[in-house]
């Protein structure tokens, strides 16, 4: 059997291909288990650096850009833009033998494919209208970019945050890692100051975001009781860049609030979700999500699982991103020199 290796930031233990773990939320290590699979077909085993038990690797599959560790050939999973990985936005391609891309500019360069972020597609069972007794969530981190950028998107979040935590309070709830600080920002000022006030609130009763209802196990657990949810990708203006956070929506029967992606509605159909960007601000948006009746909620559930249950969703589903992968390096490694 032979060996390749899987490298990546916090790649660690061969944790990644265990959908027992405790960090698989969401199943979201399932498309690496898939693609392990996909690889033990062809007489190849897929492991993480610290798992190796051969000095003879057949490739690497690095996990954004990392520094090679063999001589043996190497191929990028390209999944996140420049702006949150810098390293993606100065990488050498001609350090690698394949990259694969959800970008579509690039993907008609040598030696580049086409993939997308891959989806687990758990058994679609939507609660109705009636049974949401959460009208408006946002599951996010707390996050920034790395620097100031006109396609930020973390921001927008925080203001969508703000907005309702102002005029809806009832209405509006705030899930995941990090709110019980003030809002990421990209400087040195910021990193202190919300180290200082994750000792000093607590004491004084304060709380950053009056909305936040902590970390939670499992993304459905919210999703299946709310109506709708913000959902803005980490950075907007790049056409093709959709991530999981549309798509964990739509496996819950959660209508989204999507901004992110000017060409969404090349992969989805805008039928499937409210765009953020017909309205001109968050008062207006509210507005328009209340007056919903339970006929026209459904007409977008019925449209999402018509989609989801279609082969407009197969290039975004787990097992097209572990067969795009596998076969394009399997070819590679019997091409005949």
């Amino acid at each position: 059997m032979k060996q390749a290796l899987l490298i990546g930031k916090g790649l660690y233990r061969n944790e990644i291909f265990d959908l027992r773990d405790i960090k698989n939320r969401d199943n979201c290590f399932k498309p690496y288990v898939d693609l392990r699979e996909e690889f033990y077909r062809h007489g190849i085993v897929l492991n993480t650096v610290d798992c190796a038990t051969e000095l003879d690797i057949s490739f690497e599959l690095h996990v954004n850009c990392m520094p090679r560790l063999s001589a043996a050939p190497a191929y990028l999973l390209l999944l996140e833009t420049g702006l949150v990985e810098p390293d993606n936005s100065k990488f050498d391609r001609t350090a690698y033998d394949g990259v694969f891309t959800w970008d579509e500019g690039q993907a008609i360069l040598d030696r580049f494919y086409k993939i997308n972020f891959p989806n687990s597609k758990p058994k679609l069972k939507y609660n109705d209208f009636n049974s949401r007794d959460l009208f408006m969530c946002l599951i996010s981190g707390n996050k920034c970019l790395p620097r100031d950028s006109i396609n930020d998107l973390y921001s927008e979040r925080v203001r969508a945050i703000r907005w309702f935590e102002k005029n809806q309070p009832e209405s509006f709830e705030l899930y995941g890692v990090g709110w019980n600080s003030p809002a990421a920002r990209p400087n040195v000022l910021n990193k202190i100051y919300r180290r200082l006030y994750l000792r000093v609130g607590p004491i004084l009763g304060i709380k950053a975001f009056k909305s936040y209802r902590g970390e939670i196990r499992s993304k459905a657990d919210v999703l299946s009781r709310a109506k709708f949810s913000i959902c803005f990708e980490n950075v907007g203006g790049i056409n093709g860049y959709l991530t999981e956070k549309i798509f964990d929506c739509f496996f819950y029967g959660n209508v989204p609030v999507y901004l992110g992606a000017p060409d969404v509605s090349k992969y989805i159909p805008s039928e499937c979700f409210i765009d953020m960007r017909k309205f001109s601000n968050y008062s207006d948006l509210y507005l328009t999500l209340r007056e919903m009746d339970e006929k026209a909620y459904q007409n977008y559930q019925n449209n999402i699982a018509e989609f989801l249950n279609s082969g407009d969703f197969y290039p975004f589903s787990s097992e097209s991103f572990s067969q795009t992968v596998c076969q394009t390096i399997i070819r590679d490694l019997n091409r005949v020199p």
